[in-house]
């Protein structure tokens, strides 16, 4: 082989390892960029679920709104408490009821609301204490008895009971 012909090769063989490297290299930037890629399209559809979620969401709460406002007015606001507590001492006199409200607590029932657990204690005749026992159970308002004990002493029915109310969260 002559001078010229080893020249040649070497500068072949250089630029082979030089094209070989220049492939691997453009390889490894390519791999690393669709992974990158890939991770990019991840958090696209990711967003657009999220988006397509939330878009749901809102339509929802636009179709629901007459609904929800419907469903608030069975729930006490904050100050409407002690109007709806004279309206519990008005429901008992009206029915020849003494009903009185022994304690009043605020309970957490999470979301924006609270329920009121009001314990009371009526005496009356017997018919007048079951219709008063019977227009609390069907007050318009998201409401439940609870604990309803009905005895009879003297000629006189007493009853005691626990009052649950649902209302709104006092907001500051």
């Amino acid at each position: 082989m002559n001078n010229h012909t080893k020249v040649i090769g070497i500068l072949a063989l250089i630029f082979m390892f030089v094209g070989a490297g220049a492939l691997g290299g453009s390889l490894f930037v390519i791999s690393h960029l669709a992974g990158a890629l890939y991770d990019q399209q991840v958090e696209n559809a990711t967003i657009e679920t999220h988006e397509a979620e939330l878009d749901a969401l809102l339509r929802l709460v636009e179709e629901t709104a007459e609904e929800r406002e419907e469903l608030d007015a069975y729930v006490l606001a904050e100050e409407d408490v002690v109007t709806f507590l004279s309206l519990l001492g008005t429901l008992g006199r009206e029915q020849g009821v003494l009903l009185e409200t022994k304690s009043i607590k605020s309970n957490d029932v999470g979301g924006v609301f609270e329920e009121l657990s009001i314990e009371t204690t009526m005496q009356g005749s017997y018919d007048s204490v079951l219709y008063t026992l019977a227009l609390l159970e069907s007050l318009p308002y998201q409401s439940r008895l609870e604990s309803v004990a009905l005895a009879e002493g003297n000629g006189v029915w007493q009853s005691t009971l626990t009052l649950y109310v649902t209302k709104h969260k006092h907001e500051l």
